[in-house]
């Protein structure tokens, strides 16, 4: 369900209840791939009926998705859909051909860059003008350098409260091969500082997830707290981290497992700790490291 409510009055829109829509945001814009993800940081629903993006590089502005690109499409909590560039999305849910959506500023690559995701009026309007209706904004270039081609609708989305400054870009370089939002609050207002521009995303479980965002939403395991998924560290029972299983890891499990200590000693992830997590924290210390 499309949470935004609008009140017309004296020809201007005005939107209320903007909370739910703005829950959706970039997460991630994968320069390598050329693959944009869209995700729901909400508790309900969104239904992207009508929902288009606007996007501007130093050579274009105002490249507009089409009114209908992504209609149909219910964006459920936690879940993401994926744009991608190159026209090479695989044939599963969520996943988009940039040509399948309409028009967009092209190439996508760590140069001067800026994309914003517009959600519709009750009456299925959308207004690009009007930064009360922009779900997410986000603006990055070379050494975060201005540029007033791409900031074409940057005063908007400051206007409507989702970026800080219309001269403010996240910083780049010709490296750069990943983008990922580190607020993982659903915050609305974001800018350059919310951001980490990386050389390339670490996926090093290869599952297609940035590996900190396999960590904080929980879909890898991080017991030692190093931000780097444990199925890439090669030993389950190296509690410590430093690289074999002795006696310190499992004195360490025994404390762990004593004091009711989750997620560690819940080895079967079961979501409590007990004589089947006891054992089978045996099990993988006498399978060593």
């Amino acid at each position: 369900m499309n949470k935004s409510l609008v009140i017309v009055s004296a020809g201007i829109f005005a939107p209320v209840g903007l909370a739910d829509n703005r829950d959706v945001q970039f997460r991630g814009i994968n320069l390598d791939t050329g693959v944009v993800e869209v995700f729901n940081y909400g508790v309900d629903a969104i239904d992207l009926t009508g929902w288009r993006f606007c996007s501007h590089d130093d050579n274009q502005r105002r490249r507009y998705s089409s009114a209908d690109g992504l209609d149909g499409m219910t964006l459920e909590a936690g879940a993401s859909i994926f744009v991608h560039f190159n026209n090479d999305a695989p044939n599963e849910p969520g996943h988009f051909d940039r040509f399948g959506l309409g028009d967009f500023a092209t190439p996508l690559g760590p140069g001067v860059f800026a994309m914003g995701l517009y959600f519709p009026t009750k009456d299925g309007f959308v207004i690009f003008g009007d930064g009360d209706f922009i779900a997410d904004h986000l603006q990055w270039s070379i050494d975060g350098q201005d540029n007033d081609i791409a900031d074409e609708r940057s005063d908007e989305a400051v206007t409507g409260g989702v970026w800080i400054g219309e001269s403010a870009w996240i910083v780049t370089d010709k490296s750069t091969g990943y983008i990922r939002l580190n607020d993982f609050t659903g915050g609305i207002l974001h800018g350059p500082d919310d951001y980490a521009a990386l050389d390339e995303m670490p996926d090093c479980n290869n599952n297609g997830v940035d590996d900190f965002i396999d960590v904080i939403f929980g879909g890898s395991r991080d017991d030692n707290e190093n931000d780097i998924p444990d199925e890439c560290e090669g030993c389950d029972a190296d509690l410590d981290g430093d690289g074999d299983a002795d006696a310190d890891d499992f004195f360490d499990y025994l404390d762990a497992f004593a004091g009711g200590n989750l997620p560690i000693c819940d080895i079967d992830q079961d979501g409590d700790c007990d004589a089947d997590d006891f054992f089978g924290y045996l099990d993988l210390f006498a399978q060593g490291c």
